[in-house]
């Protein structure tokens, strides 16, 4: 494996409606997303297309900890239904947020993960709501 090719970022959907034997609907989240480097001032982001890899962003000589975000428009929340946000890979050890309260970590840059956030966007219904990937 090619050294520089370690970073590859995430293609992420929102499962809505997720049930056992149940319909889904799918809002993919590959597109624009705003970046930033670890440590970097709190204004300070960028907008990068996913999926990509730092260095189709930042470089091949940076190998460091990014930060990504994006705002989810408000969802419906039906009754009974789950809403996943699922990740198809991202490299290696990947932090999630939903409106700053951390989902949990997932280890390993090649298989898929979700986190149910259904309970956060509980929390305020009606409004939008951020989603913060943490890389490194």
């Amino acid at each position: 494996m090619h050294r520089f090719l370690l970073f590859l970022l995430f293609l992420g959907t929102v499962l809505m409606g997720a049930e056992i034997n149940s319909g889904r609907q799918q809002i993919v989240l590959d597109g624009n997303w705003l970046f930033q480097r670890n440590g970097a001032p709190v204004d300070q982001w960028k907008t990068v297309r996913v999926p990509s890899s730092f260095q189709s962003h930042e470089g091949t000589d940076w190998h460091g900890v990014g930060w990504y975000r994006r705002e989810l428009p408000s969802l419906p929340l039906s009754s009974g239904k789950r809403i996943l946000l699922q990740f198809q890979a991202a490299a290696t050890e990947a932090e999630v947020w939903c409106d700053g309260q951390k989902l949990g970590t997932h280890l390993g840059g090649w298989t898929p993960f979700r986190f149910d956030i259904t309970a956060c966007l509980k929390k305020n219904p009606g409004a939008p709501h951020e989603i913060r990937v943490r890389l490194d």
